[in-house]
């Protein structure tokens, strides 16, 4: 139905300090999504203290992590190429939903999960949290 790919952050996390939560990036494409809207962009960062930085601002007690799903600009054409990731920006954030999960493996864990379930028709993507909220509360539990 679709595919993933985890994008090479390396270089960002190198060059950007605001990039050091990062845990990963991914690039969804999901053409029967929605009709104007072929690209995703899952990301997850950890929501531990980083010096320098401005407090994390926790939604939820307990969090220690945060996914995001972001929608990427209709204009992508049909052969987006996940190397040139960072060129493509993401138009929203079409969810963010703070996690509580024992480790930064478990957390991504869970998300290539997620992403799974959306490849498979499983979880949607565009903006309907509701599934998205059970799914991780779901994982949360085991």
């Amino acid at each position: 139905m679709g595919r993933a790919w985890e994008v090479d952050i390396t270089e960002l996390k190198r060059t950007n300090p605001n990039s050091a939560a990062f845990l990963g990036t991914w690039l969804i494409e999901a053409p029967y999504a929605n009709p104007l809207f072929n690209y995703y962009a899952p990301t997850l960062v950890h929501l531990r203290d980083i010096p320098g930085s401005p407090p994390v601002i926790y939604n939820r007690q307990g969090a220690t992590h945060e996914f995001v799903m972001g929608t990427l600009n209709p204009d992508a054409d049909d052969s987006v190429d996940p190397a040139d990731f960072h060129s493509l920006m993401p138009m929203s954030a079409d969810m963010q939903e703070q996690l509580i999960l024992p480790s930064d493996e478990r957390a991504l864990e869970v998300v290539g999960l997620a992403i799974q379930a959306c490849l498979d028709g499983r979880l949607p993507l565009g903006g309907r949290c509701g599934h998205w909220n059970e799914f991780f509360r779901e994982q949360e539990r085991l």
